[in-house]
């Protein structure tokens, strides 16, 4: 397991639960959390490793760690992919939502609807990926006048209150 942490694929559900192999495990590998126990990935600790080498590992979390603020937080700042598998509440958290389409545009996608209609957020991962713009509420994309083509988008999206 620990040169291969896929390997505890293939561990029984004993050796699955044992704390000592699931970290060496995750340190090798942090997907290698989806085969730990329940119990293991409900452990903060064990799955900020987990996050450390691979941050889409979230999607493996427990449903208590995937509304753990800090724990999402962390996820998202090393990819912000990862908060898909946020929990909503926490998809709903500006936060949140500011760090991850701050590191990925597109990640604008799985925010709550309230977020993908607000100017500031919508801003930010258009920002950082043009294509964003087509994930906003339709509202927000009547207000960027949007069009399929990306490449003939307004690159200031939002009035600025002075025209």
């Amino acid at each position: 397991v620990s040169n291969s942490g896929t390997a505890l694929g293939f561990a029984s559900d004993r050796l699955r639960g044992d704390a000592a192999i699931v970290t060496r495990a995750v340190q090798q590998r942090g997907y290698a959390i989806s085969h730990a126990s329940m119990e293991l990935r409900n452990d903060r600790e064990m799955m900020i490793m987990a996050l450390a080498t691979h941050p889409r590992a979230l999607q493996f979390a427990s449903v208590r760690l995937a509304d753990n603020p800090h724990v999402v937080r962390y996820a998202v700042y090393r990819d912000g992919m990862a908060l898909k598998s946020a929990s909503a509440r926490l998809r709903d958290d500006e936060d949140i939502v500011k760090i991850a389409v701050s590191k990925c545009g597109p990640a604008l996608e799985f925010a709550s609807a309230r977020l993908r209609d607000c100017e500031e957020i919508v801003a930010l991962a258009v920002k950082n990926s043009q294509s964003a713009a087509l994930l906003a509420s339709a509202r927000l994309q009547d207000v960027m006048q949007c069009t399929s083509d990306v490449s003939v988008m307004r690159l200031n999206c939002f009035p600025t209150g002075s025209e």
